[in-house]
């Protein structure tokens, strides 16, 4: 699993990057300073998890995970942020965002919830063979006759 962090501010980019990811199944991490930065590196390399501070130059946090929702990414956002305003919050439920942590957040509680993330994601990629079974039953069901078509759908 890899992770993205966008944050404008170097001391928190510095903080993230210094802390232990390979304990929680993270193996590699890019830091970028920016939201156009984030956002180039989300469109040319499969990212898995991204951690995006709210405000930033070029592009939110909220317009990334925006974008992420839009485009249909496979990729969990968490928001850090210093601005507790509802509807930031409102906004990133919206955006489908997995976790909004307001800073300062302690190291325990980060890991918790990136550790939340990594599972909720491992299961949702057991689900997906199931899913993509199911689909081929169906099609296999109408193509050899067994199953209407208009039965499919509903």
């Amino acid at each position: 699993m890899n992770l993205l962090i966008a944050d404008d501010e170097a001391v928190i980019r510095r903080g993230l990057l210094s802390l232990d990811w390979k304990s929680i199944g993270i193996t590699d991490v890019y830091s970028v300073a920016n939201g156009v930065e984030a956002k180039e590196l989300l469109l040319s390399t499969s990212i898995d998890l991204v951690i995006f501070d709210i405000r930033m130059p070029g592009f939110s946090g909220l317009e990334l995970a925006q974008m992420v929702k839009e485009r249909s990414m496979d990729v969990a956002v968490v928001l850090l942020s210093g601005f507790s305003e509802f509807e930031y919050a409102r906004s990133a439920m919206r955006y489908g965002v997995y976790e909004y942590l307001l800073k300062p957040v302690s190291i325990d509680e980060f890991f918790k919830a990136l550790e939340h993330i990594r599972a909720q994601i491992e299961k949702e990629q057991k689900k997906q063979p199931d899913m993509l079974g199911s689909l081929e039953q169906v099609f296999g069901a109408v193509v050899y006759g067994q199953l209407e078509p208009d039965e499919a759908i509903r």
